[in-house]
């Protein structure tokens, strides 16, 4: 099986979509479903549920493929990159930009990969995401780990983890007694739409998770009555412990209150992640390498 093969496989995982991959490949849509069809006739079972002749979800062998491709082809790429690593040879220098809430994290997952990483000297710069677009335009600093949704169009993109969004419920909120929890879920969920008449703290419109929220919310037929808007997490969640209002954002982090925090039902939408380039990067190797290794921690931390 090849491992081009598996790295075409995995691009249609990661973008959902075999013309968003092929684009993403510098390929045809056929050529592209030829590698499909031909892996799937090898193994002797489907990879992925189709409808209409698009690719839905994964199958549960195509998600234990996902699943040993990604383990391989990080694998093949440290070999290759080891390949050109001597004692004398000067390392490659890759700049990285990286958020502020979550750069930490993505530093120390990157510093913590043994050998793999060796052939590059990697330098963070911490940033808003709009600042790390333009950083990238201006050359910078050569990819970054932003949220989406872009506001420069002509930049490419790989997403590492699609990060579900959830009701931060004001305590006291008549919904709190029409939540539901199923068995093996971490919170308790609730339709959107019990949420009309619930006085919101929204993001301002200026800040990409608004943007994904507002989609939510619209999608749910809801006009939000909008009390504030903030930037300051942890006043609105004194505002939802206090009873004044509620919200919608990412999970609970470390010391914050997971008792008013319910998953929302039927919800597909996510805030995600995603490692940003310029589309003629010298550097795909290193990214496609880069990626690989977050896309697992993110896995691994879910």
């Amino acid at each position: 099986m090849k491992i081009q093969d598996m790295k075409s496989i995995l691009e249609i995982v990661d973008t959902g979509s075999i013309s968003m991959a092929a684009k993403n490949l510098y390929t045809s849509q056929p050529a592209l479903s030829q590698i499909v069809k031909k892996v799937e006739q090898e193994l002797g079972t489907d990879l992925f549920i189709r409808h209409t002749g698009k690719v839905v979800k994964l199958t549960n062998t195509g998600k234990q493929y996902a699943e040993m491709a990604r383990q391989v082809t990080s694998v093949y790429d440290s070999f290759l990159n080891s390949l050109d690593v001597c004692k004398d040879k000067p390392k490659n220098k890759l700049r990285i930009g990286v958020p502020m809430r979550q750069g930490s994290i993505i530093i120390t997952a990157l510093l913590n990969q043994g050998e793999s990483l060796n052939h590059l000297e990697l330098e963070f710069l911490e940033g808003a995401s709009d600042v790390q677009e333009q950083n990238l335009m201006n050359g910078v600093i050569d990819l970054a780990v932003i949220r989406l949704p872009l506001k420069i169009s002509n930049l490419d993109y790989k997403i590492i983890y699609k990060e579900p969004l959830g009701i931060w419920l004001r305590k006291g909120s008549p919904a709190e007694n029409k939540s539901t929890k199923q068995p093996g879920e971490t919170y308790r969920s609730l339709s959107l739409k019990l949420l009309k008449d619930e006085k919101f703290a929204l993001p301002p419109e200026d800040m990409r998770i608004s943007q994904t929220i507002r989609s939510l919310l619209k999608e749910a037929g809801i006009t939000p009555q909008i009390m504030k808007n903030y930037k300051n997490m942890k006043s609105i969640l004194l505002m939802v412990q206090n009873g004044l209002c509620s919200t919608i954002s990412r999970p609970p982090g470390p010391g914050e209150p997971a008792d008013y925090f319910y998953g929302i039902e039927g919800c597909t939408c996510s805030y995600d992640l995603a490692l940003v380039y310029l589309p003629d990067t010298p550097y795909r190797r290193d990214i496609n390498l880069i990626y690989g290794i977050l896309k697992n921690y993110f896995e691994v931390q879910k």
